[in-house]
């Protein structure tokens, strides 16, 4: 197709012009692009500091003295730690469509996020000496844990099961309750270990003669050393107390059940563990043998089996 003597005098009218609009969008630390599809239209790219806001999800608050570390890929870029209304400048800059990986910790409480530095309207970018940024957070929940047979008793951490009175075959039900509204959990993914940050019960078979013990029931299974794990993920919600008003949007109630066959069981040293730990992740431990370099134990029960 030929070019017409109009397209040629735009062509150079562009030109001619883009140092200059190049210029004030340096002065003004902004740049003029197109929205590519899911940003939204009218705003534009700009070069500031990130105003982190990290807010408790479920409680609302902002959280004080919270650390937001800034990672680009797995590299650690700056660490900064939260005010008392929950909010931090960071020290470097970062342009507007950036991908960064940040993780928060307050004590227990941890959370990756995958953040894109966001654009911004044209009159924020002018006005505004930084970039907002909001991170929904937690408060880690407490845990009290219960076992229970099949036949409704009740086992207590410590406790015995005896095949001979109460069959070769069980089945154990692991109930969880949150203690306090308002916390829970928030699940993500650790970029830096490769791994999920999930909360997990594991059920772990050990002692003299625990290859004798077939378990069912669980999600998956796997052996390491001298011990045989079950793992089942929860969600994030099953282990959060959260209420809006007088209603419960979550319960914080959560139960596991599995099946234990003894029948070629014998003798009376082999012990049922279980345990539930959150920012683990069981395909980690399988190949790392470690719940997680970040893992954290949030309820434990231990049942001794004798025939």
């Amino acid at each position: 197709m030929k070019l017409k003597t109009i397209h040629i005098i735009v062509i150079i009218a562009i030109i001619i012009a883009a140092p200059t609009l190049w210029t004030i969008g340096q002065q003004l630390n902004l740049q003029i692009f197109p929205s590519p599809p899911g940003v939204t239209p009218g705003t534009v790219v700009v070069n500031k500091s990130l105003k982190f806001a990290v807010v408790d999800k479920y409680a609302g608050s902002g959280i004080a003295s919270a650390v937001v570390a800034v990672y680009e890929g797995s590299t650690l870029l700056e660490s900064i730690t939260t005010d008392s209304d929950g909010t931090k400048t960071t020290s470097f800059t970062y342009p507007s469509d950036k991908q960064l990986n940040v993780k928060v910790t307050k004590t227990n409480s941890k959370c990756w996020y995958k953040v894109t530095v966001p654009r911004m309207t044209k009159e924020d970018a002018e006005s505004a000496t930084v970039n907002p940024v909001q991170l929904h957070f937690f408060s880690i929940c407490s845990i009290t844990d219960k076992v229970t047979t099949g036949a409704g008793s009740d086992v207590a951490d410590g406790g015995t099961y005896n095949k001979t009175l109460s069959g070769s075959i069980v089945t154990f039900s692991y109930s969880m309750f949150v203690g306090t509204d308002n916390t829970g959990y928030l699940a993500s993914e650790d970029p830096v270990q490769n791994m999920r940050w999930d909360p997990v019960v594991y059920v772990i078979l050990s002692g003299t003669n625990y290859e004798n013990i077939v378990s069912t029931g669980l999600q998956t299974y796997y052996e390491k050393g001298t011990s045989y794990f079950g793992a089942t993920t929860l969600t994030e919600t099953d282990i959060t107390k959260y209420k809006v008003g007088n209603t419960y949007v979550y319960q914080g109630t959560a139960a596991i059940s599995f099946t234990l066959d003894l029948s070629g069981y014998s003798g009376d040293a082999a012990t049922c563990q279980i345990y539930l730990k959150v920012y683990s992740d069981p395909a980690y431990h399988l190949a790392k043998g470690s719940y997680g370099p970040d893992n954290v134990e949030l309820s434990e029960s231990t049942i001794l089996l004798k025939d």
